[in-house]
């Protein structure tokens, strides 16, 4: 994506190829899109466009925009919501509900700063459905750890239930996308961005079974156990807490996927997570507010089969006032 301001200039682009989507945002009044399909459309803010084989020209009068390219037409996308639990986020994001559902897809959102990813087990293009307006941030946006796309979030009306990020054409296969909070446009009031829905073309893969943490599948060492938890915060009303350096694993007979529920709060520390001895993903539980039910971590997808998740402790966050962890379950796509 390219950032610009303009003075009333007229913009001259080549595109790359045949049927290549080029969408203009102008992100200074109310968000226009602008998709070079042989149906190109202006707006207040862009005019005199034309597109004439693979060169496109527009009119942009003053104010700022972004330009975003893609190869190859646009596919529809069907919509996983926020609140699915093949969603994973970390860092400050909160849930809210019983919101109006002519304002957010199914009335839900996660709405905060910190890092939502999802994985599709094959699919050729990834969305992200959102809110803009006013006091909203930028997000970057990556595909399969690339160098990430900045998505300026800020408008100044709010727009609701807008696809503000798609990737374009991806091969056939399994793809992970990330949105991570990355501050905000001068314009804007708040840092914070919204998840409304992921969006995919192609499969989503198979909703995951919740897996509490007093499963057999389990095995402690260095953890202490509580029950009689509050089963609104707690899978089951309890959960595993550190108590020195500690090490859990879980253990499935057959699966292709292993997600790892925790708590962060300002009180918790930093861990290890790897699948069945390989390299270790390093995940940061320390928040500045305390969130439970979190998926903290999502495998990549496995061949089907045995596998084995092990946690470590791997000290704290010099914000944290602790080093400890919790596990409140897994999510499992298998047995």
């Amino acid at each position: 994506m390219m950032d610009m301001s303009a003075t009333g200039v007229t913009a001259d682009v080549t595109l790359p190829a045949a049927y290549t989507n080029l969408v203009v945002t102008e992100i200074a009044a109310t968000p226009t899109i602008v998709w070079t399909d042989g149906a190109a459309r202006s707006s207040a803010g862009i005019t005199n466009v034309t597109l004439a084989g693979t060169n496109l020209q527009m009119t942009l009068a003053s104010g700022r925009y972004h330009f975003q390219l893609s190869s190859g037409p646009a596919a529809a996308l069907s919509f996983v919501e926020d609140n699915d639990l093949r969603v994973a986020y970390t860092g400050d994001f909160r849930a809210l509900t019983g919101l109006s559902t002519a304002n957010y897809s199914n009335g839900t959102v996660q709405s905060g700063t910190g890092s939502a990813s999802f994985s599709c087990v094959s699919c050729t293009q990834l969305g992200w459905l959102s809110a803009t307006g006013p006091a909203r941030g930028i997000a970057a946006v990556s595909v399969d750890g690339l160098p990430p796309t900045l998505v300026d979030l800020y408008t100044s009306t709010q727009v609701f239930q807008k696809t503000v990020w798609a990737s374009g054409p991806l091969v056939a296969g399994p793809h992970t996308v990330r949105i991570t909070g990355a501050g905000k446009d001068p314009l804007s009031t708040s840092a914070v961005i919204e998840v409304d829905a992921i969006g995919l073309t192609g499969t989503a893969g198979a909703v995951p079974t919740v897996v509490d943490d007093t499963d057999p599948r389990f095995s402690y060492v260095g953890f202490a156990a509580y029950t009689g938890m509050y089963p609104s915060l707690y899978i089951g009303g309890d959960v595993h807490t550190s108590v020195r350096a500690a090490q859990a694993t879980f253990s499935c007979a057959s699966c292709t996927s292993i997600a790892l529920v925790s708590p962060t709060s300002p009180a918790r520390g930093i861990i290890q997570i790897s699948i069945d001895g390989g390299p270790p993903t390093t995940v940061d539980l320390y928040t500045t507010t305390p969130f439970y039910e979190r998926t903290v971590y999502v495998s990549p997808l496995l061949a089907s089969g045995p596998h084995t998740m092990t946690i470590i402790s791997a000290g704290k966050n010099p914000a944290s006032a602790s080093g400890t962890f919790e596990i409140d379950g897994v999510k499992l796509v298998g047995s």
